[in-house]
């Protein structure tokens, strides 16, 4: 509510907290990471992310592809295109068929080559993933921007 009504600081306190209690559920950490991300602190956005990919204790989860995209935009926020890439490749190669971690992987991955001037390679990824998740991109293909 207080994102909704401008009041960001107030909003990022509130995440904070709410990430604390809950340090092992990526939910909160959503919230959070997006907060610090929109109100210029990328780089701590990305420090909380590594901070919960630490304490994954059993390797790899479900939920660290969706660490890996979110962090993936902390450092497209920093202008990090490498480290930015070098996560959406992550994501790409662990292959989950899962359409809300590969289609906005795919999303992103097509921004960063549109960046280094690959736009045919980017409309391709792009065009193959429509066809994909089709029907199933509405929401995801609104917040794979960078903001």
């Amino acid at each position: 509510a207080f994102r909704f009504n401008d009041q960001f600081d107030d909003a990022v306190k509130i995440a904070e907290v709410v990430s604390r209690d809950f340090p092992t559920e990526m939910e909160p950490l959503r919230h959070y990471e997006r907060l610090l991300r929109i109100t210029g602190k990328p780089q701590l956005a990305i420090d909380e992310l590594n901070a919960f990919l630490a304490r994954a204790k059993n390797g790899p989860r479900r939920s660290d592809v969706h660490i890996l995209i979110m962090r993936a935009r902390s450092y497209a926020a920093l202008e990090d295109w490498e480290n930015a890439e070098r996560d959406i490749d992550s994501v790409m190669q662990a292959k989950t068929n899962w359409v809300h971690a590969e289609a906005p992987a795919a999303l992103i991955k097509g921004f960063l080559l549109t960046r280094r001037g690959s736009e045919a390679e980017a409309e391709a990824i792009w065009r193959d993933t429509f066809k994909q998740y089709r029907g199933h991109l509405s929401r995801d293909a609104a917040r794979v921007v960078p903001r």
